[in-house]
Protein backbone atom coordinates (compact mmCIF):
# COMPACT_ATOMS: atom_id res chain seq x y z
CA UNK A 1 0.00 0.00 0.00
CA UNK A 2 1.11 3.48 -1.16
CA UNK A 3 0.23 6.48 0.89
CA UNK A 4 1.66 10.29 0.52
CA UNK A 5 1.58 11.62 4.08
CA UNK A 6 2.01 9.99 7.36
CA UNK A 7 -1.86 10.97 8.21
CA UNK A 8 -2.73 8.93 4.92
CA UNK A 9 -0.75 6.08 6.19
CA UNK A 10 -2.39 5.94 9.68
CA UNK A 11 -5.45 6.81 7.94
CA UNK A 12 -5.50 3.68 6.17
CA UNK A 13 -4.13 1.34 8.76
CA UNK A 14 -6.76 2.26 10.93
CA UNK A 15 -10.08 2.25 8.54
CA UNK A 16 -8.55 -0.66 6.55
CA UNK A 17 -7.32 -2.91 9.13
CA UNK A 18 -3.98 -2.69 7.06
CA UNK A 19 -0.44 -3.08 8.89
CA UNK A 20 1.26 -0.34 9.13
CA UNK A 21 4.05 -2.10 7.72
CA UNK A 22 2.60 -2.79 4.60
CA UNK A 23 2.38 0.81 3.70
CA UNK A 24 4.90 2.72 2.27
CA UNK A 25 4.55 6.63 2.34
CA UNK A 26 6.14 8.40 -0.04
CA UNK A 27 5.73 11.94 -0.28
CA UNK A 28 4.78 14.18 -3.06
CA UNK A 29 7.02 15.86 -5.38
CA UNK A 30 7.21 18.46 -7.64
CA UNK A 31 8.67 18.65 -11.48
CA UNK A 32 11.49 21.68 -10.58
CA UNK A 33 12.39 21.26 -14.40
CA UNK A 34 8.62 22.74 -15.21
CA UNK A 35 8.30 24.69 -12.17
CA UNK A 36 11.96 26.24 -12.64
CA UNK A 37 11.28 30.03 -12.03
CA UNK A 38 11.72 31.23 -8.51
CA UNK A 39 10.92 34.46 -7.29
CA UNK A 40 12.97 36.52 -5.05
CA UNK A 41 10.20 37.95 -2.46
CA UNK A 42 10.08 41.53 -0.99
CA UNK A 43 10.81 42.27 2.53
CA UNK A 44 6.86 42.51 2.95
CA UNK A 45 4.19 40.64 1.00
CA UNK A 46 2.27 42.77 -1.23
CA UNK A 47 0.36 39.68 -3.26
CA UNK A 48 -1.12 37.04 -2.29
CA UNK A 49 -3.05 33.90 -3.72
CA UNK A 50 -5.74 31.50 -2.91
CA UNK A 51 -4.62 28.24 -4.54
CA UNK A 52 -7.41 26.16 -4.16
CA UNK A 53 -10.74 24.31 -5.27
CA UNK A 54 -12.24 23.09 -1.97
CA UNK A 55 -14.13 26.22 -0.72
CA UNK A 56 -16.43 28.38 -2.29
CA UNK A 57 -16.63 31.91 -2.25
CA UNK A 58 -18.80 32.38 0.29
CA UNK A 59 -16.77 29.73 3.20
CA UNK A 60 -15.78 30.66 6.43
CA UNK A 61 -12.46 30.30 5.24
CA UNK A 62 -12.35 32.40 2.40
CA UNK A 63 -13.78 35.08 4.52
CA UNK A 64 -11.01 35.12 7.41
CA UNK A 65 -8.37 35.16 4.93
CA UNK A 66 -9.83 37.99 2.80
CA UNK A 67 -10.07 39.79 6.16
CA UNK A 68 -6.60 38.85 7.61
CA UNK A 69 -4.50 40.20 4.13
CA UNK A 70 -6.96 43.29 3.96
CA UNK A 71 -5.65 44.07 7.90
CA UNK A 72 -2.29 43.33 6.62
CA UNK A 73 -2.38 45.48 3.43
CA UNK A 74 -1.61 42.28 1.10
CA UNK A 75 -3.96 42.51 -2.07
CA UNK A 76 -5.75 38.91 -2.52
CA UNK A 77 -6.95 37.12 -5.85
CA UNK A 78 -8.15 33.71 -6.01
CA UNK A 79 -8.31 30.69 -8.56
CA UNK A 80 -9.78 27.65 -8.72
CA UNK A 81 -13.43 25.96 -10.16
CA UNK A 82 -14.91 28.33 -7.37
CA UNK A 83 -13.90 31.23 -8.24
CA UNK A 84 -13.83 31.30 -12.19
CA UNK A 85 -10.72 30.69 -13.48
CA UNK A 86 -8.63 26.98 -13.06
CA UNK A 87 -5.13 27.04 -13.85
CA UNK A 88 -4.00 24.84 -16.23
CA UNK A 89 0.04 26.21 -16.40
CA UNK A 90 0.60 27.00 -12.13
CA UNK A 91 4.13 27.71 -13.20
CA UNK A 92 3.20 30.66 -14.91
CA UNK A 93 0.82 32.06 -12.23
CA UNK A 94 2.90 31.40 -8.92
CA UNK A 95 5.77 32.89 -9.47
CA UNK A 96 3.57 36.56 -9.40
CA UNK A 97 2.63 36.43 -5.88
CA UNK A 98 4.58 36.96 -2.86
CA UNK A 99 2.53 34.23 -0.40
CA UNK A 100 0.46 31.68 -1.48
CA UNK A 101 -2.66 29.72 0.61
CA UNK A 102 -2.96 26.20 -0.43
CA UNK A 103 -2.29 22.64 0.54
CA UNK A 104 -0.85 19.31 -1.00
CA UNK A 105 1.01 19.62 -4.67
CA UNK A 106 -0.97 22.93 -4.87
CA UNK A 107 1.34 24.36 -1.57
CA UNK A 108 4.42 21.75 -2.78
CA UNK A 109 4.13 23.59 -6.27
CA UNK A 110 4.25 27.35 -4.93
CA UNK A 111 6.98 26.58 -2.66
CA UNK A 112 8.89 25.57 -5.60
CA UNK A 113 8.36 28.87 -6.96
CA UNK A 114 9.67 30.80 -4.13
CA UNK A 115 6.67 31.80 -2.86
CA UNK A 116 5.63 32.02 1.16
CA UNK A 117 2.88 29.29 1.31
CA UNK A 118 0.27 29.62 4.24
CA UNK A 119 -1.41 26.08 4.12
CA UNK A 120 -5.16 25.20 3.81
CA UNK A 121 -7.40 22.86 5.04
CA UNK A 122 -10.87 21.83 3.92
CA UNK A 123 -12.61 23.59 6.82
CA UNK A 124 -9.92 26.08 8.54
CA UNK A 125 -6.30 27.59 7.69
CA UNK A 126 -2.80 26.59 8.91
CA UNK A 127 0.82 28.02 9.50
CA UNK A 128 3.06 29.63 7.48
CA UNK A 129 5.50 27.01 6.19
CA UNK A 130 9.04 28.11 7.67
CA UNK A 131 12.07 26.25 8.00
CA UNK A 132 10.98 25.61 11.83
CA UNK A 133 7.58 23.66 11.15
CA UNK A 134 9.29 22.23 7.58
CA UNK A 135 9.66 18.31 8.60
CA UNK A 136 6.17 18.00 10.04
CA UNK A 137 4.52 19.65 7.49
CA UNK A 138 6.03 18.06 4.54
CA UNK A 139 5.14 14.82 6.24
CA UNK A 140 1.56 15.84 6.04
CA UNK A 141 2.13 16.81 2.23
CA UNK A 142 1.37 20.43 3.92
CA UNK A 143 -2.31 19.74 4.69
CA UNK A 144 -3.79 20.49 8.18
CA UNK A 145 -5.96 17.72 10.15
CA UNK A 146 -9.60 17.84 9.04
CA UNK A 147 -10.88 18.73 12.59
CA UNK A 148 -9.23 21.92 12.96
CA UNK A 149 -10.05 25.02 14.77
CA UNK A 150 -12.59 27.27 12.63
CA UNK A 151 -10.61 29.65 10.45
CA UNK A 152 -9.38 33.01 12.08
CA UNK A 153 -8.57 35.99 10.66
CA UNK A 154 -6.77 36.94 13.59
CA UNK A 155 -4.51 33.93 13.73
CA UNK A 156 -4.23 34.27 9.63
CA UNK A 157 -2.97 37.79 10.30
CA UNK A 158 -0.17 36.07 12.77
CA UNK A 159 1.17 33.64 10.10
CA UNK A 160 1.11 36.52 7.50
CA UNK A 161 3.14 38.68 9.95
CA UNK A 162 5.82 35.34 10.47
CA UNK A 163 6.78 36.26 6.68
CA UNK A 164 10.66 36.25 5.86
CA UNK A 165 11.48 36.59 2.59
CA UNK A 166 15.24 34.83 3.37
CA UNK A 167 13.02 32.03 5.68
CA UNK A 168 10.43 31.21 2.35
CA UNK A 169 13.76 31.42 0.10
CA UNK A 170 15.18 28.73 2.36
CA UNK A 171 12.56 26.71 2.52
CA UNK A 172 11.87 26.55 -1.58
CA UNK A 173 15.41 25.87 -2.04
CA UNK A 174 14.87 22.53 0.15
CA UNK A 175 11.34 22.01 -1.70
CA UNK A 176 13.59 21.88 -4.47
CA UNK A 177 16.16 19.50 -3.30
CA UNK A 178 13.84 17.07 -1.11
CA UNK A 179 10.91 17.19 -3.55
CA UNK A 180 12.28 17.05 -7.16
CA UNK A 181 9.74 14.51 -8.91
CA UNK A 182 13.05 12.75 -10.24
CA UNK A 183 14.11 11.91 -7.22
CA UNK A 184 11.44 10.05 -6.51
CA UNK A 185 11.25 8.25 -9.97
CA UNK A 186 13.36 5.81 -8.76
CA UNK A 187 12.06 5.02 -5.88
CA UNK A 188 8.12 4.47 -7.67
CA UNK A 189 9.35 2.11 -10.07
CA UNK A 190 10.65 -0.11 -7.21
CA UNK A 191 7.21 0.31 -5.26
Amino acid sequence: YLAVSTTLAERMAIESNIPPADITVLLNAVDVARFSQVRTLPARPARALFFNSRHDDDSPTVSAIREATARCGVALDFVGAPFGPVIVRPEHVLPGYDVVFASGISAIEALACGCAVVILGRTSCGELVRSDNFDRLRRVNFSIAVNSPPPSAAKIAVELERFSAEDAAAVSARVRHEADFHQSVDTLVGI
